[in-house]
């Protein structure tokens, strides 16, 4: 199994770095997990994004959804020009309701709601739970032949995020926050560096990957806030670097 860093940035892009998105891929597998602002251009660097086998959308803010909305008309066009034959299925939550009519798209792309449980996707069993989070959003697990990958998605402290990335190879963790933001109260639904430091610890992962920095952070000041609990490996996501899980 492998992890493509499409974006790491949010919740809005900066020269060189895009909003969240990341590829996984195992056993000629592919699979796009969330799909923010300047991502889907990066896909495009790797692969056509119409060979894609499934799409996973956490949650439904724009900064990890909006690049699908392109995406959808990729698919529907290759589907029209007889150059694809399957849909292709998204799994994202149901909520906000006003939201979720965009997902869909004629019968070229299928929303498949998401909850909390586990899925079996090509070599992939999958596990998802649901995350600390203003709006409905879900954490998801990669066990596969290679390895495990845990992605946090969106999300404040939670046991059940813990639980989910307990003992994982690779923990692709949000980072949005540094320490003197909780001073502020500036916390809803985000980690701070050093709670994503402490989570990993706590899991006790193999490797830790911070992500979803807030574009004007110095990386170095992040990574160094979550190496102060965290004593594995350990990196800032970088956009088009590729993790080996």
């Amino acid at each position: 199994m492998q992890l493509t860093v499409l974006g790491s940035r949010a919740p809005y892009p900066i020269p060189g770095r895009a909003c969240p998105g990341y590829l996984v891929e195992e056993e000629g597998w592919r699979v796009l997990v969330d799909a923010g602002s300047g991502s889907l251009a990066n896909l495009r660097r790797i692969m056509p994004p119409e060979e894609l086998d499934a799409v996973i959308l956490t949650h439904l803010h724009a900064d990890h959804f909006s690049d699908f909305l392109s995406l959808r008309y990729i698919i529907y066009r290759w589907r029209r020009d007889r150059l694809r034959e399957a849909p292709l299925p998204v799994y994202a939550p149901a909520r906000p309701g006003e939201v979720v009519p965009l997902i869909g798209y004629k019968d070229d792309v299928v929303h498949q709601p998401l909850t909390a449980g586990r899925l079996e996707l090509g070599p992939w069993q999958l596990s998802f739970r649901l995350t600390n989070h203003p709006v409905e959003c879900y954490a998801v697990r990669f066990d596969g032949p290679s390895g495990s990958l845990a992605y946090s998605a969106d999300t404040g402290p939670s046991d059940d995020l813990l639980n989910l990335a307990c003992e994982s190879d690779l923990f692709l963790c949000e980072a949005s926050l540094l320490e003197e933001d909780r001073k502020h109260g500036n916390q809803a639904g985000h980690l701070t560096a050093r709670q994503a430091g402490a989570l990993a610890r706590q899991a006790r992962v193999g490797k830790l990957v911070l992500t979803h920095l807030w574009p004007e952070y110095d990386e170095e000041r992040v990574r160094k806030e979550a190496s102060d609990e965290f004593e594995g490996p350990l990196q800032v996501a970088r956009d088009l670097e590729v993790y080996p899980v």
